[in-house]
């Protein structure tokens, strides 16, 4: 279903605004309400504080695009380009992309897991901490920088069963962020990362 513009409006109010001054109470944290490109959604005696409300059992991280993302890590061409296509949707899942390509595209992100988690994380910011709060299960869960960054160390990426998604996967399975594209709007082909309950978890 799409979402009117008063829909999403009222959506973003709810999340960026209404449920993580929620947080920030629960922290003692001051919301920073001027954060647009920003990781920091609120500052505290802690420092900058990430917070992620998630009514799934992920939620969106980091939003950019494929030249942004080649720009700051040199992503080589290929299997990348043909997953996320253009602004058309025309673009493969991995089982349709030749293997050799794909086998490539993983050994790049494990090689660059920890350069590409802490932009997610940090941005242009410095992140303190990060807090994700489980809307369904009204659960709070807390991970600093370091501990997410120890995490990565021993993750992994793979390809995703449905084909559709790369999943950074802890030794013991659990998928901790995943990569996907934006699927919508009038940027289909944008990279989309999630982070993971899981992640919290561990």
């Amino acid at each position: 279903m799409t979402l009117t513009s008063t829909q999403g409006s009222t959506i973003k109010q709810v999340y960026e605004h209404d449920k993580e001054i929620e947080i920030c109470e629960l922290f003692n944290l001051q919301q920073i309400t001027v954060n647009k490109g920003r990781k920091a959604d609120a500052i505290g005696d802690i420092g900058a504080v990430s917070i992620k409300n998630a009514r799934s059992s992920s939620t969106q991280v980091w939003l950019t695009t494929l030249n942004k993302f080649r720009s700051l890590f040199n992503i080589p061409n290929g299997a990348i380009d043909l997953f996320l296509g253009d602004k058309n949707k025309n673009r493969f899942n991995f089982n349709e992309i030749p293997s050799a390509l794909v086998d490539e595209l993983i050994k790049w992100m494990n090689d660059n897991k920890k350069d590409i988690i802490h932009r997610a994380i940090h941005g242009e910011d410095v992140i303190s901490l990060v807090i994700f709060r489980d809307l369904n299960n009204n659960k709070v869960y807390t991970s600093t920088p370091d501990q997410i960054d120890s995490i990565v160390t021993t993750a992994s990426w793979r390809v995703g069963k449905r084909q559709g998604s790369l999943q950074l996967v802890t030794p013991s399975g659990d998928v901790i962020f995943h990569l996907q594209r934006e699927g919508k709007g009038r940027y289909p082909n944008n990279v989309l990362i999630h982070i993971h309950r899981k992640l919290f978890c561990q």
